[in-house]
């Protein structure tokens, strides 16, 4: 008998951990949508990845205590990620929200639909973000109307057509 991951071993959904005081989970994977080609459907790809959505509980079981061990830690990047995606979700109001990869390794970190556009964001937490191979695949197969590369700086600006670094403030309605 091969034994089953703590959750599913009782009949439970693998990301059931919690409620915070809200109906919303406090851990949650971004319902994946992969392979995806306009007009084909959607294939099977790799699994999404799992976010933390309350980075204070993130933090905790990281045991980052302040800013200056948040910024060392080798998780910076994706609790960063994490809190850029949950609020661009609650920000953006997307019709649906999915990540996105392929078996190539290409990946969105989310594809939402939005008002029948279909708009790509891939956070970055860099101080210049520029346009990858990934991206170049997500516009192309997903025939994306816009992807919007979200990071921590100020200024907005184009990395190509239908590409723009945007400030995660300016996404979020100057927050």
């Amino acid at each position: 008998m091969v034994p089953r991951p703590f959750p599913e071993a009782f009949g439970r959904p693998p990301l059931r951990v919690g409620h915070s005081g809200s109906d919303s989970m406090a851990v949650e994977r971004v319902p994946a949508r992969k392979g995806f080609r306009p007009g084909c459907g959607w294939g099977p790809g790799p699994v999404s990845p799992i976010y933390v959505r309350d980075s204070g509980l993130l933090h905790s079981l990281l045991e980052v205590a302040t800013v200056r061990d948040l910024e060392h830690h080798p998780k910076v990047g994706a609790s960063w990620e994490g809190y850029a995606i949950e609020e661009i979700i609650k920000a953006m109001k997307p019709d649906a929200a999915h990540y996105w990869a392929t078996h190539a390794g290409a990946e969105l970190d989310l594809l939402l639909f939005c008002r029948g556009r279909r708009v790509g964001i891939e956070c970055k937490r860099s101080d210049a973000p520029r346009l990858t191979t990934s991206m170049r695949i997500a516009l192309n197969d997903l025939k994306l109307d816009e992807l919007k590369v979200v990071y921590p700086g100020e200024r907005a600006y184009k990395l190509g057509p239908r590409v723009e670094v945007v400030p995660l403030r300016a996404v979020l309605g100057g927050k």
